[in-house]
């Protein structure tokens, strides 16, 4: 058990070393930008953050370009792990981009937001407005989440941030204990998001000041960091925690409901830290471990219902395609890049493997339909059909218009 938490312990220092040797110290000049974001798709256009740093839209059908790649370029400034290079370089991008209307937001590792206008099936390359200089004091590792005509997520200073969709202009700030990698999730007038300070809070968007924003009492506590996104079902929040357990959270009180394992006596307790955020399907929460397990939990009782082992660190989010739960595994040999993703049935419990794909995977997937899409640190993205296994390879390197 010793050498399994080892290795997790290892991939996440990897990952945070390509976040500080490649995105935050870059060199000057260079238009490597490499981060791990996941897509989105919208009216039959594949919106995603590449890993050179440039936002990119591809039609579902062909996989054609919808206009030119954009890419975030800005002065480089003091990151969130505080490395000052000088000039300007291509910005990383982590979390996802999301949609509203014509309007493609989109966060940047400098600490910026820009909204791209869509129109008639191009992406325009001039941002329709970028987030002031000093508005947000960090940088955005964790997505955005969009609701009620404005744009919420954390930062690396260890505040949550709400945006006004039309023009950017900052709303209001809530400061946790620690940064901030989580994306949140809003559910009605309430916002949910993870911290490093290991607390989930609840925050109300509509608050007139902060005094009057926490719903709960206080923030929930686990006894590890948290950047998985928090997932909103019947009443109830849960949320993975670095200290290698899931919990259930009443949504209203903020109590706790139940935590998987509740001892570390368990048999196969997890061993590693849930990074990757959960998925509920048919009263049952499937949760990907750094350890290659999917641990499939009661979500009523928190009792063990199965889980899945896949032999492979999961750190990008799975999605729901009809009754099968998608996931990807990915590599923890630097010498040989390897990503595997797979289909869990929730109905057999049968595991099945749809490709092997010979590239690290770390940004989340997202679907459409039947087809789920990859993004790989090769800045590849593969669009598999989960029926077939069949699958087509985009390249996201092209060209790009500033």
């Amino acid at each position: 058990m010793k050498n399994g938490r080892n290795r997790v312990l290892l991939i996440l220092a990897l990952l945070l070393i390509s976040i500080t040797t490649v995105s935050g110290c870059t060199p000057v000049g260079s238009q490597i930008a490499q981060g791990w974001a996941g897509g989105v798709v919208s009216d039959g256009t594949i919106f995603v953050g590449s890993m050179e740093g440039k936002l990119v839209a591809l039609g579902v059908s062909d996989g054609s370009l919808r206009g030119d790649p954009v890419t975030l370029v800005a002065q480089a400034q003091s990151s969130g792990f505080g490395c000052v290079p000088t000039g300007s370089s291509a910005v990383a991008i982590y979390g996802s981009p999301v949609v509203d209307g014509d309007l493609v937001f989109i966060g940047g590792y400098d600490g910026k937001v820009r909204a791209y206008l869509f129109e008639s099936g191009r992406l325009r390359a001039e941002p329709r407005w970028i987030s002031r200089q000093g508005d947000i004091g960090g940088s955005i590792i964790g997505g955005l989440a969009v609701a009620d005509g404005r744009i919420y997520f954390g930062a690396s200073d260890g505040k949550v941030y709400a945006l006004d969709a039309v023009d950017g202009h900052r709303l209001w700030t809530f400061e946790t204990g620690g940064k901030i990698w989580s994306t949140p999730t809003v559910e009605g007038d309430t916002l949910y998001i993870g911290s490093f300070d290991g607390k989930l809070y609840a925050l109300d968007v509509f608050a007139k000041n902060n005094e009057e924003r926490l719903r709960w009492e206080q923030p929930f506590e686990t006894e590890g960091t948290i950047v998985s996104a928090p997932v909103v079902s019947g009443g109830m929040v849960y949320i993975g925690s670095f200290d290698r357990r899931v919990y259930a959270v009443d949504a209203t009180s903020g109590g706790e409901v139940w935590r998987f394992p509740e001892t570390d006596d368990e048999v196969d307790t997890p061993i590693g830290w849930f990074w990757a955020s959960l998925l509920v399907h048919n009263g049952a929460v499937y949760a990907p471990n750094l350890d290659g397990r999917v641990y499939v939990i009661d979500a009523t009782s928190g009792n063990r219902i199965s889980n899945f082992d896949l032999e492979g660190p999961i750190s990008s989010a799975p999605v729901l395609v009809n009754d099968r739960v998608i996931v990807a595994t990915t590599s923890t040999n630097r010498a040989k890049q390897e990503g595997k993703v797979f289909a869990l049935d929730t109905t057999s419990r049968q595991q099945t493997m749809l490709q092997d794909i010979e590239e690290s995977i770390h940004a989340p997937l997202f679907a459409d339909g039947t087809t789920v899409y990859v993004h790989t640190m090769g800045n590849f993205l593969y669009a598999i059909d989960t029926e077939t296994g069949a699958g087509r390879k985009y390249t996201l390197s092209a060209e790009t218009s500033e």
